[in-house]
This record gives C-alpha cells, structure tokens and sequence, in this order.
C-alpha cells in the first residue's frame, strides 16, 4: 500500500486541470506552480487510464532536467516511484480508479533543437510534457535558458498516440513570452474561439498566487534582481508586448536578420564576444570568409563572477560545439584593467581557461556603427548578419526593443542607451564586430593564427561625418 500523496492545487490550475482541450499552455510567473500542476496532471490521466500509460517530459539540457524538474517530481512522487537510471524513466506504480495498480512511465529527455528529438519523438505516448518552452531564467545558476523550438509542438502533434490511452495530452509551461516567440503567436495572438477549433487551451497563473508555498519576499527579492520589463514577465506574469524609448538598431528587422535554429558551419571556427561585470555574458559566433556573421547561442549570467563564466563558457563549448574549434575572442576594453583590490583581470581570468580575448572599441559610436554595418550589408543574397532566436533568445529580444535609448516625458531622447537586462549581450555584440571589421573600409579584418591584426584599426570618429562622404568604402 503506498502513502498517500496530498495535492491541494492554486484555482488556476484547477481550471487548468478540469479543461479538454488535446494541448494545453500553462503560463505563469516564476515560482508559480507550473511544474507541479503538469506532473499532476499526468498522474490524473494515469488513475483514469486501464492501461500503463507513457509519458514524456522534455527540456532543453540535461542539467535543466536532472536538477528542478527531477527534484519537483520526487518532491511529489518519490513514495510512490522508482526512477530507472540507465533508461532515464520515472516508473510511477499507483491504483487506478477500477482499483488495479499499474505501472506508469515517464520519460525524461533534453533537445536544444528539433533534430535532437527525432528519435525519441518516434515513440508512443498518451502524455507529453515541453517544460520550459520560453527563455527562462534559472534563479539557483543565474542561467537564461534558450526555450524550446516550435518544432517540436509540431513533431508532437503528429506523432503522439499510444494505444489503448482513452485520451492524449500535450502540456506546454513556460513564463510569459515576449511578442516576438513563438508561444505568444500559437497561443495569445488568435482568440479564443480559434484556439478551441485547433484543441489548444490558453491558461494563466496569477501572480503571486502561490506565494504561500514559497520563500519569504520570494517575489520581493526577485524583484530587486530584475529589470522593470523581465520583472513584468517573471514576477507579475504578463508577457511583454512593447518595451518604452527607442530602439538602438532599428535595421535589425525580424523576418530578415533571424532564423529559428542556426546550425555551425563544420568548416569554420568558434569565435566568442564578452561582456563583464557582475553579468557576465558571451556570443558564441562564426564569422565566415565572405564576411557573414553567425550568431549561434548566448550564455548569460546573473549576479556572477568571470570565473563563473569563463568555466560554464569552457563547458558549453566542449558539450555542444565538439569538434569546433574556438580561434579567438573579443571583450569590453575595461576587462583588460585590474580591480584595486585585485590584481587579475578579466582578460587574465579567461586566459587562464584557454578564451584568451582582445579588447573591442570602446567607444558607443564606433560600436553601433560597427553593427549598423553588418546588419545593413548583404552577402550572396542573406543579410551578413544572423541570428539563431532559439540559441540566441535574450539577444533576439534585445535587438527588437530591449536594447533601446530613453525616451523623457516631452519627446527628448537619449544619446546613450539603457543600462539593462538586455544591454550585456548588445554590447557584446558591438564588441566583437569591432573586433573582427574595419569600421572605415567595411570589410573584414584579416588575422594570423594568434589572432593578431594583419589590417591596422581604423577610428570612424576620424573623419567628419558632416564634410560629405562615407565611412564606408562600398
């Protein structure tokens, strides 16, 4: 006989629960209950069934799936479930309503891409769970993650069945999503009377509703870490849909400077673009022969230290970019000085983990010119630059609003960006374009094997602008 397991669910997942639509979009802040209400409801279609049921959990890293979802499930289901390591299945063994115990599966799988679940999407199931499918911030690393792709909803409401099952289910969790993912355009653009024609159900979690089971301040404290624009979408549960000021890059234009997925390119090198301070970040980027630029996946840190980064960097690189070589790498200008009380830099830091880095311009007008340039250039007839929005979600945001100069009151605006969430992987960006091309001449630099200029630095600020002319040659 096993323990008795109490639940006791929010009044939105109560709705969330009692709904019947085939897939079903659980939305909500962090620490809302997200994760909770889906694990339940699997164990729900698991008492209703009259045969073992499988089910499917994904997301988007391992490390993602065997530190808070496995956690969240032994927190319900550890008495009642054995998990089988070397299958990476839950086998959860209850009585179903007819009163016959039964043995339950639950698979646990990661995919960054829709080509990583090709194997394990062929399989039958009657539940499939996509955990996190928008960029989310990870509070216990401090970690952005990239979501999961659309590719997948799409591969799953092809192939899900299992026979036997008296109904399927697809659970999609996630925060709030800006305007620009794909969640937000499967889910909260149609209305409602298009979504229950498609078997899709739109639920949201209110804020603060499951702060009972949470930390003290848990939403307080969060809020002090976090922008006013992520705080709307991680503590009060609404997606962002317009950011105020005015956009630093409005060139960079959505249906033409983004792909879904970017995929390295075998022949060429890894080449890396920093920010530091206390968020640390990094561009993991190609820069082909023909000038193109690919920006294939950011790492992002909160409140960490270039340690941090220069070892979760050496991972990421190693775990999915094999057989890739990184060549060089491009940084703040202020990494190369030491702090007072230290005599190590943040360059030095990196070097010692084999990312030796050259410093970036440091002025803002050389930058954004730098950027300009490429996102205004065409190569072979595609833009020269690209960006992955499923390796690269906060730098995506970033470019198409969150990445913006104030706007006051009466019209005026700013000459300097915004210093904010999204400004550490925008200026890592402007420092590794300045880094790889010649501002003046609009073409790439050439290097030699220890990454040493062949082409001498130009300054754009050099020549007036107003005296007529370009600063480009072509």
């Amino acid at each position: 006989m096993i323990d008795v397991v109490a639940y006791t669910p929010n009044p939105s997942a109560i709705t969330f629960h009692e709904a019947h639509e085939q897939v079903k979009a659980l939305a909500g802040p962090v620490g809302s209950g997200k994760s909770s209400a889906a694990m339940w409801e699997f164990f729900m279609l698991c008492q209703e069934a009259t045969v073992p049921i499988r089910g499917l959990v994904v997301r988007e890293t391992y490390r993602q799936l065997s530190d808070p979802t496995k956690r969240t499930w032994n927190d319900w289901f550890e008495r009642c479930s054995t998990y089988v390591k070397q299958d990476e299945m839950a086998q959860l063994t209850i009585p179903g309503a007819d009163g016959v115990m039964r043995t339950h599966t639950m698979d646990f799988r990661h995919a960054r891409r829709a080509a990583d679940a090709q194997a394990f999407m062929s399989a039958e199931y009657a539940f499939i769970w996509f955990e996190e499918c928008v960029p989310a911030i990870d509070i216990g690393s401090g970690v952005v993650g990239g979501g999961l792709p659309e590719e997948l909803l799409n591969i799953a409401l092809m192939r899900q069945r299992q026979r036997g099952a008296h109904r399927v289910n697809i659970v999609l969790t996630f925060n709030p999503p800006s305007r620009f993912h794909w969640v937000y355009k499967r889910f909260y653009k149609p209305e409602p009377v298009q979504l229950v024609a498609q078997g899709f159900g739109l639920f949201e979690q209110p804020a603060r509703e499951n702060a009972a089971n949470l930390p003290s301040k848990y939403y307080e404290k969060l809020t002090a870490q976090l922008s006013p624009e992520l705080a709307q979408r991680f503590v009060e549960g609404k997606p962002i849909t317009l950011y105020p000021g005015v956009r630093v890059y409005p060139q960079v234009l959505e249906h033409v400077h983004f792909r879904d997925e970017l995929m390295p390119i075998p022949q060429a090198g890894l080449v890396t673009f920093h920010d530091f301070g206390r968020t640390p970040c990094a561009i993991i980027a190609q820069v082909l022969p023909n000038g193109r630029v690919l920006c294939l996946q950011e790492l992002q840190l909160w409140d960490a230290s270039v340690e941090t980064m220069a070892t979760r960097l050496s991972e990421v690189l190693k775990d999915d970019f094999p057989g890739l070589k990184r060549g060089r790498g491009w940084g703040d200008p202020s990494g190369q000085y030491a702090h007072e009380t230290d005599d190590k830099t943040a360059f030095s830091v990196m070097a010692a983990k084999g990312l030796s880095l050259l410093p970036g311009a440091e002025t803002f007008m050389a930058r954004r010119e730098a950027v300009i340039q490429r996102s205004e250039r065409m190569v072979d007839g595609e833009p020269a630059l690209l960006i992955s929005r499923q390796g690269c979600p906060m730098l995506s945001e970033a470019l198409l609003g969150g990445y913006r100069y104030p706007k006051s009151a009466d019209g005026q605006i700013g000459s300097r960006p915004i210093k904010n969430d999204f400004s550490h992987l925008a200026n890592a960006l402007e420092y590794g374009l300045t880094g790889e091309f010649s501002i003046t001449e609009g073409r790439g630099r050439e290097h030699d094997p220890l990454g040493e200029f062949k082409l001498p630095r130009a300054d754009p600020l050099a020549r007036d602008r107003r005296a007529g002319g370009s600063w480009v040659s072509n």
